[in-house]
């Protein structure tokens, strides 16, 4: 019994992964991906962000194949930096994206705000949000909830401190409801 036990725990450590594939996406520039989901065509998207001539970050929106050969490669953004957190698949086959924009926000290129985004199956902007407020604001997580409407978290600038937050946007982008997390 000894033995087994001591294989048994053996084991895992003895098995090793297999790559299927490994791929440099992008161009010579800063890039980093932040997210990836597989798709329903077997291929994968990705979000991340990359910058542009000028060094700022830009919100990039990558498809591959299956193989992870790129298809095709979006940029969502302004003047100054911003970035995509994650991007998550919607019941209609589109998918929600949750961002932080400098160049939109109520205050540009200084302080940050939300920045959703909803795409069809073939990652056409369908509507954008974004929710403006007074100081540096982060979006991490968006994600559709039974009803259609998405449910997003991050945090807000309060009066000077980060306060969790949740807020929820209609099907169509209308801001429904926001909840701050603690004091």
């Amino acid at each position: 019994m000894k033995k087994f036990i001591l294989m048994a725990f053996l084991m895992p450590c003895l098995v090793q992964a297999q790559i299927t594939f490994e791929r440099n996406l992008g161009d010579s520039n800063f890039q980093d991906a932040q997210c990836v989901l597989q798709t329903a065509d077997g291929g994968f998207l990705i979000a991340g962000r990359g910058t542009d001539t000028s060094g700022r970050y830009e919100i990039l929106l990558m498809k591959t194949d299956s193989l992870g050969d790129s298809l095709w490669t979006k940029s969502f953004g302004g003047s100054s930096s911003d970035f995509a957190a994650t991007v998550k698949p919607t019941a209609d086959g589109g998918y929600v994206m949750a961002a932080t924009t400098y160049s939109l926000s109520s205050q540009p290129g200084t302080n940050s705000d939300w920045w959703i985004f909803r795409f069809d199956a073939n990652c056409d902007t369908l509507w954008t949000c974004i929710v403006n407020n007074v100081g540096n604001d982060r979006m991490y997580d968006a994600i559709e909830t039974s009803d259609g409407s998405i449910l997003a978290c991050g945090w807000i600038n309060v009066g000077g401190y980060a306060r969790g937050t949740i807020r929820k946007f209609s099907a169509t982008g209308a801001l429904l409801h926001t909840f701050s997390l603690g004091s």
